[in-house]
C-alpha cells in the first residue's frame, strides 16, 4: 500500500487553464481521508505552491523551488532550506549581471526577488513558446506574482542580504544556453528547458532536487521509499521519479518523464492526476468502509 503521493504542479495538478479540475480536488481529499500523506512537489515558489495547498486542504509539508524548500503550509515554519552560500551566489551573480535579455527571479525565504528584463508580457510569451499575447496567460502570472510576494528590483547584489535558494531564469534559447555553460562552472544543479526558440533554467544548489525532497519527506513520516508515489510531467521530476515507489509520468508529459516512469496516466486537461490516486493509492470504497468498521 501507497502512502505518500507527492504530485507536481504545472502541467500536473493543475490543467492547461491553471485551475484544478474537480475530480483531482475529490480524488486527493479522498487519499488524505484515507490517512495517505499527500504533498506538492513543484519547481514553484513555497508561496505559490502555498495558494494550491490551501485549495485542497493538504497539511503535509509541501517541497517547492525544485526541493531546495520544504515548509508546513499551516504555521509556515521552515522544515529544511538550502541556500546557495555567499562566495558561490556571489559568482552566479557575477554570471548574471552581463546578461540583458534575460528574465530572472531569485527565490528567498519570504518571496521572490525580480530583476533582468522585468517584462511579464514578454514574460508570457517566452513560458508559451510563442510570441503571441494571451491576455488570459498574462493575467494568471500576475495572480501568480501577487501569490508569490514579487518584489522588483534593478539588479541584485550578495550585499542587499537576499539568501537564496533557487534561481529561475527566462530568455531567448541562445542566451539561455550560453549562461548555462558559464554556469556549469559553479557549484550548482542547472535543470533547462527548451520550448521554441526560447528557454528556461532552473537553477539550485549541488545535491538539492525533488527527490531528496521526497526522501526527506518519507523519512520525517517514517515511510519507506517504496511506498511512496510520484507524478509528474517534466524533466525536474525525474529525481523523485528515480527514488519513488512508483512514477507515474503524465500523458502531456516530456519524453524524459516518460522514459522514466513506471506508468503513464492520462494528460492534466483529462483528469491524469485523479485517475492515477484511484488506481494506485485509493482503497475500495466498500474495503475501505470495512477498515474503519474495524478500527
Amino acid at each position: 500500500m501507497y502512502k505518500i503521493i507527492a504530485i507536481d504542479i504545472d502541467g500536473t495538478l493543475i490543467d492547461s487553464g491553471g485551475n484544478i479540475q474537480p475530480n483531482t480536488a475529490k480524488a486527493i481529499k479522498t487519499a488524505c481521508a484515507q490517512g495517505i500523506v499527500v504533498t506538492l512537489s513543484t519547481g514553484r515558489s513555497y508561496h505559490s505552491a502555498l495558494y494550491y495547498a490551501k485549495k485542497l486542504n493538504i497539511k503535509a509539508p509541501l517541497i517547492s523551488a525544485n526541493g531546495s524548500m520544504i515548509r508546513d503550509p499551516l504555521n509556515g515554519e521552515v522544515k529544511q532550506c538550502h541556500n546557495f552560500s555567499n562566495k558561490n551566489l556571489s559568482k552566479i551573480l557575477g554570471a548574471l549581471k552581463s546578461e540583458k535579455e534575460l528574465f530572472i527571479q531569485g527565490y528567498h525565504l519570504d518571496g521572490i526577488v525580480s530583476f533582468g528584463k522585468n517584462n511579464i508580457i514578454n514574460l508570457t510569451k517566452m513560458l508559451n513558446g510563442t510570441n503571441r499575447f494571451s491576455l488570459k496567460n498574462t493575467l494568471r502570472m500576475l495572480k501568480d506574482y501577487k501569490e508569490s510576494k514579487v518584489r522588483i528590483k534593478r539588479n541584485l547584489t550578495v550585499d542587499d542580504g537576499y539568501q537564496i535558494h533557487k534561481f529561475f531564469i527566462v530568455g531567448p534559447k541562445k542566451g539561455c544556453k550560453f549562461l548555462e555553460e558559464k554556469l556549469e562552472r559553479f557549484q550548482c544543479v542547472i535543470e533547462p528547458h527548451y520550448i521554441g526558440n526560447h528557454g528556461y533554467l532552473e537553477i539550485i544548489p549541488n545535491r538539492v532536487s525533488k527527490g531528496e525532497g521526497l526522501r526527506w519527506l518519507a523519512k520525517y513520516y517514517n515511510i519507506p521509499m517504496e511506498q511512496t508515489i510520484a507524478i509528474g510531467d517534466s524533466g525536474n521530476d525525474v529525481s523523485m521519479f528515480k527514488k519513488s515507489g512508483m512514477a507515474i509520468a503524465m500523458a502531456n508529459g516530456t519524453k524524459e518523464a516518460k522514459s522514466n516512469a513506471d506508468h503513464i496516466t492520462f494528460s492534466n486537461n483529462d483528469n491524469g492526476v485523479a485517475t492515477a490516486i484511484k488506481e494506485f493509492a485509493l482503497v475500495s470504497k466498500k474495503d475501505f468502509g470495512i477498515v474503519k468498521r474495524i478500527v
